[in-house]
């Protein structure tokens, strides 16, 4: 199974959204959830507040910088242009 989901930087949130139900719903059906896990539900037309937590240490590499993974540090400037920030450390 080859499921593309959209990063998450892309210009069109609508489209991104229904691009994650379409291809998380596919992936659902695959893939099992740890233990004690339960999937969410699919997205909306937008991103609510609570849709954007840290990402778990033991999921990213090796190495990479502590701010990596941890909130919303993108925000796109029309469709050509992405700001990127860091927290301070």
């Amino acid at each position: 199974l080859r499921v593309h989901i959209t990063h998450p930087a892309a210009p069109n949130i609508s489209q991104l959204l229904q691009n994650w139900n379409k291809g998380l719903g596919q992936l659902r059906a695959v893939v099992t959830p740890d233990d004690g896990a339960t999937p969410g539900p699919d997205y909306g037309s937008s991103f609510a507040p609570g849709d954007i937590v840290p990402i778990p240490r033991s999921d990213l590499p090796f190495g990479i910088p502590t701010f990596h993974g941890d909130g919303d540090h993108a925000r796109r400037d029309g469709d050509d242009i992405i700001e990127w920030h860091r927290n301070q450390v």
